[in-house]
C-alpha cells in the first residue's frame, strides 16, 4: 500500500476550488455548443453573470453530501446504491436546497428523490426507466 502524499490535502483542495470556479462560471451556458456561446456572448473574460443569490448545485454539494452514504453505510468498504439512496432521503432536506427542485418529470434529480420517497429502490429510483425525464440522475458532472 502506497503512502498519502505529503501535500495530498492541498491537491484535495485545489481540485474541489477548479470544480466549484468552473460549475460557477460555466452554469449560465451550460449545454451550449461552442457555437452559441461565440454567436451570442462572444469572448469571456469575466464572469457572465452577476448572481446576487446562491443557487443550490448538485453538481458541487451532491458529491460531498453522498459521502453521508459512506458514513452511514452498512458495510462502507462494499456500498451499495441504497445506502446512498438512504442518506439522502435521511440528510437532504425536502423540496429544499441541495438541488433544483423542478418538478417530478422535469428535474431528474427531484424526479429519483420523488421516486425513492415513493418506494422504488436505488439506483432504479434514478435510471432514465423510472424517470419521465428519460435522464439518469447521475450526470457526468456529478462524478467528475
Amino acid at each position: 500500500m502506497s503512502k498519502i502524499p505529503a501535500d495530498y490535502l492541498q491537491r484535495v483542495y485545489a481540485g474541489w476550488l477548479g470544480k466549484i470556479i468552473g460549475i460557477r462560471h460555466g452554469a449560465p451556458i451550460e449545454g451550449w455548443t461552442y457555437e452559441k456561446i461565440r454567436d451570442i456572448v462572444g469572448e469571456i473574460d469575466s464572469y457572465p453573470v452577476d448572481y446576487r443569490e446562491f443557487a443550490a448545485d448538485d453538481d458541487s454539494n451532491g458529491p460531498l453530501f453522498f459521502l453521508r452514504g459512506l458514513e452511514t453505510a452498512k458495510d462502507p468498504a462494499h456500498i451499495q446504491p441504497q445506502d446512498v439512496a438512504q442518506a439522502l432521503l435521511n440528510y437532504a432536506p425536502f423540496e429544499h436546497g441541495f438541488f433544483w427542485w423542478g418538478g417530478y418529470g422535469i428535474s431528474t434529480e427531484h424526479t429519483a428523490y420523488l421516486n425513492l420517497r415513493a418506494g422504488v429502490p436505488a439506483p432504479r429510483s434514478g435510471s432514465t426507466g423510472s424517470s419521465p425525464t428519460r435522464r439518469t440522475s447521475s450526470a457526468p458532472a456529478s462524478s467528475r
